[in-house]
């Protein structure tokens, strides 16, 4: 008996379903029918298998040297060709997704056959493209590998200096915070905001100077203050250029908020600083539109000598002479620390001719006393300088009391410098007039009962000598700038318009808008 070979088998078995499959639908067949279907499938079989058997052939090629050692027999070679067709057949027989995609496929490499190169070219042409993309892959890989190391050695040393720093830094603000009170944390700044900028180039020189000048505590007083700020923003106007597109009123309003907040950063403004600028820019408000730069630069310079004379120089002279009427002979007047206008007013009574003697009380750390005790002396006047631990046993000798003012607020409390309010109340208590001279441009419509919520720190180096107060947790040196004197400790406000109760402050804040010069 002759071995049937795989083809045959499966041959057979497919007319075998076709004769069940006609005989179901009752159409019988011949022999003769049956047995020619039968060759015709079974010679189609065995095309089939010759072709795949010459495809196989040509796909594998086996090395000469290789054969030898490994001889394939016929029947191997015979075996495997039966095999790749029995998987073509059983995927042929299942009608799934995947048979038509490798239709397509075989259909594609059927037309590049066609085209002069075989199957296996084309595969092998693939597979060395796609070695070459890996190959690109992994060189790149690895150069980025490379790259990152590089960069990540460097890193590292920088992050280890830049956390000492930070930690240098942190245990630096710990330090501090020690010497913070709760109370007054508010009004502490930070050092890093205190410092100038000098490097911004939008800020005119001689605002930086100024700043510096108000941080390092060489202008001190609040009319001090204002005609530096005054005379600066003049320097100011003059190399002002107004940009593009823009009025000129606009254009300055602008340089002026950048001038404040850097002159807030070297130091609080004063409260006749802030009634100066909001003045000016009521008056740049009233410029009219069709002004040129030129016209309207002499217009602001004309209003800022205008305010300076007006509101500075003869309140001073109108407040001088309503104190020289008050001023008897043989009169002694005590002052505390050191007020431009105090010092005005007690020179221009002594040339007047009016012979008295001063007591000058003065506190640290300023210590600003000994400036007007100097001045005084050079004009010879008779003068007696103590100290505040030493006011209450020398206000026996008093007879009128003339303190400065830093602002004067509505509900009638008087901020100025601090120890004023003790001298106030010693004076009180001996029943001695308090007469508080200030002029108009100080008056605000802040209102404050204490020196808590608004103030500003002094340093506190100055009470302190060396560093080592640094290293003690339990001990921090404190000094306030100013505090607030109630109304009920002062007698009267002399003003340039008249002399006043400190009540009618809200009085004059009504009407000094409607008599301020404009354009």
């Amino acid at each position: 008996m002759e071995e049937k070979s795989r083809e045959e088998i499966l041959a057979e078995r497919k007319l075998r379903k076709v004769a069940k499959q006609a005989k179901k639908k009752g159409l019988p067949k011949t022999q003769n029918e049956s047995q020619s279907t039968e060759n015709t499938e079974i010679d189609c079989a065995r095309e089939n298998f010759d072709k795949l058997k010459i495809s196989v052939a040509s796909k594998v090629e086996v090395p000469p040297s290789d054969s030898k050692k490994f001889p394939v027999s016929s029947e191997v070679r015979e075996i495997r060709p039966a095999n790749v067709q029995k998987s073509v057949t059983a995927k042929e027989e299942k009608s799934t997704p995947s048979t038509t995609e490798r239709k397509t496929e075989e259909k594609n490499n059927e037309i590049n056959s066609d085209s002069g190169k075989s199957k296996a070219q084309l595969r092998a042409e693939r597979r060395a493209k796609q070695e070459a993309q890996r190959a690109l892959k992994v060189q790149k890989k690895n150069d980025e590998k490379v790259v990152e190391k590089k960069e990540k050695i460097p890193a590292k040393v920088d992050t280890k200096k830049v956390s000492s720093k930070v930690k240098v830094i942190d245990k630096v603000t710990k330090s501090n915070d020690h010497h913070k009170i709760k109370l007054f944390c508010h009004l502490h700044r930070n050092a890093s905001i205190e410092e100038p900028n000098i490097i911004n180039s939008d800020i005119h020189k001689a605002v930086i100077k100024l700043g510096v000048q108000y941080k390092n505590k060489v202008i001190i007083g609040s009319n001090a203050r204002v005609i530096a700020l005054l005379n600066a923003l003049k320097q100011v106007l003059s190399d002002h250029k107004t940009p593009a597109e823009k009025d000129f009123s606009r254009g300055f309003e602008l340089v002026l908020a950048q001038i404040m907040i850097f002159l807030n950063n070297c130091r609080s403004s004063s409260v006749s600083m802030i009634n100066a600028v909001k003045f000016l820019k009521s008056s740049l408000s009233q410029l009219p539109n069709n002004i040129t730069d030129h016209e309207a630069q002499i217009k602001l310079r004309e209003v800022i000598d205008d305010y300076i004379k007006e509101q500075i120089d003869k309140a001073g002279e109108a407040i001088c002479m309503m104190v020289r009427n008050k001023i008897s002979e043989d009169d002694v007047i005590l002052t505390f620390g050191y007020s431009s206008l105090i010092e005005r007013i007690l020179l221009e009574s002594h040339h007047v001719g009016i012979k008295f003697r001063v007591i000058i009380v003065d506190a640290g750390p300023l210590y600003e006393g000994k400036e007007l005790l100097r001045r005084l002396v050079k004009n010879k006047l008779d003068c007696i300088y103590v100290l505040l631990s030493a006011a209450s046993y020398i206000m026996k000798e008093a007879n009128k009391v003339l303190l400065g003012a830093h602002a004067l607020l509505t509900n009638g409390y008087v901020m100025s410098r601090a120890g004023s309010s003790q001298v106030a109340l010693i004076a009180k208590s001996y029943n001695v007039p308090v007469l508080v001279c200030c002029e108009t441009h100080k008056f605000s419509e802040r209102v404050q009962t204490d020196a808590f919520v608004h103030n500003e720190l002094g340093d506190s180096e100055q009470l302190m000598e060396g560093d080592k107060w640094k290293n003690n947790q339990y001990l921090t040196p404190l000094t306030l700038m100013y505090e607030v004197t109630p109304s009920d400790l002062v007698t009267a406000v002399v003003t340039e318009l008249a002399i006043l109760p400190c009540t009618s402050v809200p009085v004059v804040l009504r009407v000094k808008p409607a008599s301020s010069t404009s354009l």
